[in-house]
Protein backbone atom coordinates (compact mmCIF):
# COMPACT_ATOMS: atom_id res chain seq x y z
CA UNK A 1 0.00 0.00 0.00
CA UNK A 2 1.50 3.25 -0.92
CA UNK A 3 0.69 6.76 0.73
CA UNK A 4 0.77 9.53 -1.03
CA UNK A 5 1.58 13.28 0.17
CA UNK A 6 -2.03 14.93 -0.46
CA UNK A 7 -2.97 17.94 1.07
CA UNK A 8 -6.59 19.42 0.54
CA UNK A 9 -7.11 22.39 -1.25
CA UNK A 10 -9.03 24.19 1.89
CA UNK A 11 -6.01 23.30 3.91
CA UNK A 12 -3.81 26.00 1.70
CA UNK A 13 -6.23 29.10 1.04
CA UNK A 14 -6.32 31.77 3.35
CA UNK A 15 -8.84 32.54 5.89
CA UNK A 16 -11.42 34.95 4.57
CA UNK A 17 -14.36 36.45 7.10
CA UNK A 18 -17.93 36.60 6.55
CA UNK A 19 -19.41 38.51 4.10
CA UNK A 20 -22.73 37.62 4.20
CA UNK A 21 -24.88 39.28 7.45
CA UNK A 22 -26.55 35.45 8.15
CA UNK A 23 -22.73 34.00 8.70
CA UNK A 24 -21.71 36.64 10.96
CA UNK A 25 -24.73 36.35 13.20
CA UNK A 26 -24.68 32.96 13.02
CA UNK A 27 -26.40 31.64 16.44
CA UNK A 28 -24.97 28.90 18.19
CA UNK A 29 -28.79 28.25 19.94
CA UNK A 30 -29.89 26.55 16.72
CA UNK A 31 -31.80 22.89 16.20
CA UNK A 32 -33.41 20.94 13.86
CA UNK A 33 -36.87 21.15 14.35
CA UNK A 34 -38.75 18.55 12.71
CA UNK A 35 -41.89 20.35 12.98
CA UNK A 36 -40.44 23.27 11.51
CA UNK A 37 -40.76 24.23 7.91
CA UNK A 38 -37.31 25.22 7.81
CA UNK A 39 -36.14 22.04 9.55
CA UNK A 40 -33.53 24.49 11.30
CA UNK A 41 -35.58 27.03 14.47
CA UNK A 42 -33.90 28.59 16.78
CA UNK A 43 -34.11 27.95 20.65
CA UNK A 44 -36.13 30.04 22.64
CA UNK A 45 -36.04 28.14 25.92
CA UNK A 46 -35.72 24.87 27.44
CA UNK A 47 -38.95 24.43 30.07
CA UNK A 48 -37.97 21.33 31.06
CA UNK A 49 -36.42 17.79 30.91
CA UNK A 50 -37.24 13.94 31.52
CA UNK A 51 -35.53 10.54 30.98
CA UNK A 52 -37.50 8.27 27.71
CA UNK A 53 -36.00 5.18 26.87
CA UNK A 54 -32.80 5.57 28.61
CA UNK A 55 -32.31 8.98 27.08
CA UNK A 56 -32.40 12.44 28.38
CA UNK A 57 -34.69 14.96 26.42
CA UNK A 58 -35.70 18.92 26.73
CA UNK A 59 -39.22 20.44 26.36
CA UNK A 60 -38.08 23.05 23.68
CA UNK A 61 -40.41 26.46 23.43
CA UNK A 62 -38.90 27.20 19.61
CA UNK A 63 -38.32 31.22 18.81
CA UNK A 64 -41.03 32.84 17.15
CA UNK A 65 -43.36 30.13 17.49
CA UNK A 66 -46.68 29.58 20.26
CA UNK A 67 -45.69 27.34 23.49
CA UNK A 68 -48.31 25.04 22.15
CA UNK A 69 -46.26 23.86 19.64
CA UNK A 70 -43.14 22.94 21.94
CA UNK A 71 -41.91 19.63 21.68
CA UNK A 72 -39.45 17.27 23.94
CA UNK A 73 -36.13 16.92 21.58
CA UNK A 74 -33.14 14.34 22.36
CA UNK A 75 -30.43 15.42 24.91
CA UNK A 76 -27.73 14.85 21.88
CA UNK A 77 -29.48 17.34 19.31
CA UNK A 78 -30.03 20.16 21.92
CA UNK A 79 -26.56 20.12 23.33
CA UNK A 80 -24.78 20.16 19.68
CA UNK A 81 -27.17 22.79 18.66
CA UNK A 82 -27.76 25.34 21.73
CA UNK A 83 -25.19 23.96 24.66
CA UNK A 84 -26.38 27.67 26.54
CA UNK A 85 -29.39 27.31 26.83
CA UNK A 86 -28.63 23.90 28.33
CA UNK A 87 -26.19 25.56 30.71
CA UNK A 88 -28.92 28.05 31.12
CA UNK A 89 -31.94 25.80 32.18
CA UNK A 90 -29.51 23.75 34.24
CA UNK A 91 -28.78 26.74 36.63
CA UNK A 92 -31.95 28.05 36.55
CA UNK A 93 -33.31 24.32 37.98
CA UNK A 94 -30.64 22.39 39.36
CA UNK A 95 -32.67 19.72 40.44
CA UNK A 96 -34.03 18.59 37.03
CA UNK A 97 -32.81 15.67 35.58
CA UNK A 98 -30.12 15.63 33.98
CA UNK A 99 -26.86 13.46 32.36
CA UNK A 100 -24.58 12.28 35.88
CA UNK A 101 -21.44 13.84 36.20
CA UNK A 102 -18.45 12.30 37.65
Amino acid sequence: MTIYPVVNEAYLTSYMTSTFEQQSQRSNNRVANPNSQTNVQEVEEILDSRWRGGKLQYLIKWKGQLIEERTWENRDKVIKGAPRSCREFHQKHPDAPRVPTI
